[in-house]
């Protein structure tokens, strides 16, 4: 029997979901395709250019967030035992 999944990974995809089709309805297919910083670039189509240093620095927490996780998954990895 496979277990449901956890309240938070449903939320989670729930609002990545939100996001990926705002981001899509605001910008297009193409444009969204050639973007470099889509969330910034969905940002400054709809008229809010304040909103892009607050999306960049989220981003960048968000990268540093993933990026311990990381580093304290390996470290657990590596030190685990036979």
């Amino acid at each position: 029997m496979i277990a449901p999944a956890a309240p938070g990974r449903a939320t989670g995809r729930t609002c990545y979901s939100s996001v990926a089709i705002a981001v899509l309805a605001v910008l297009g297919p193409k444009e969204l395709a050639e973007a470099a910083a889509p969330l910034s670039d969905a940002a400054r189509a709809t008229g809010a250019d304040w909103l892009t240093p607050v999306v960049r620095v989220g981003a960048a927490v968000a990268a540093l967030g993933s990026l311990l996780a990381l580093i304290l998954g390996v470290s657990r990895t590596t030190l685990a035992g036979p």
